[in-house]
């Protein structure tokens, strides 16, 4: 599938927003795309983590619990019941880049597929603490799904390279169409995402 400009833009890019907008309490009002209502919050849970960040550098442990102390919440699934179509939506960072780029990018065996080769460390981090969670979400309130969208912003979007090849391997839903949508940023995450997936592409 080509990139579409404008699904980007009226689709996606609310999406992305909303994944800020849900850290705060209360939320305020979100602007889903038409026939999108939220399906769930993306809860990162510590204990899911533990194994992944027990043999993790410092640095990398810093990295992902930062990330957390900003809020549990890390963005949301939307979903559509008429098309069957569920979009994952992903925050980033807003307060750890005066750092993170003084990290070095220690490439490790992704934990979900070690097989498909190796990713940066702090960002697989980050994604272990949401991981079960997306899965579940996806599993109990998108019955029927046929199709996914996987968007993410900054950091948000190197979890969702990760996020989108794992749904698309490894939860269980049936023949779904997958893709992902980076909305890209100068820097690090930005050049992991081009390497682990090289760009927007359908899975």
């Amino acid at each position: 599938m080509a990139f579409d400009k404008n699904f980007a833009i009226n689709v996606m890019y609310p999406l992305a927003n909303s994944a800020y907008l849900v850290m705060n309490s209360p939320t305020p009002p979100l602007a889903l795309p038409a026939g999108f209502a939220v399906a769930g919050l993306i809860q990162a849970n510590a204990a899911h983590a533990a194994a992944a960040m027990a043999v993790a550098d410092p640095d990398h442990q810093r990295l992902a619990n930062m990330m957390v102390s900003e809020s549990s919440i890390f963005g949301l699934v939307a979903w559509n019941a008429a098309t069957k179509t569920a979009i994952v939506a992903i925050r980033g960072t807003q307060t750890i880049w005066d750092w993170i780029a003084d990290i070095d990018a220690v490439p490790v065996p992704y934990i979900p597929d070690p097989s498909a080769g190796f990713v940066h460390m702090g960002f697989q981090l980050v994604y272990e603490h949401i991981r079960i969670n997306l899965g579940n979400l996806l599993k109990a309130n998108c019955q029927g799904i046929q199709t996914i969208w996987v968007t993410g912003h900054s950091l948000g979007g190197a979890v969702a390279v990760l996020s989108a090849y794992d749904i698309f391997k490894n939860v269980k839903l049936g023949p779904v169409a997958a893709a992902l949508h980076v909305r890209w940023t100068k820097g690090r995450c930005a050049r992991f995402c081009r390497q682990f997936w090289g760009g927007y592409s359908d899975v």
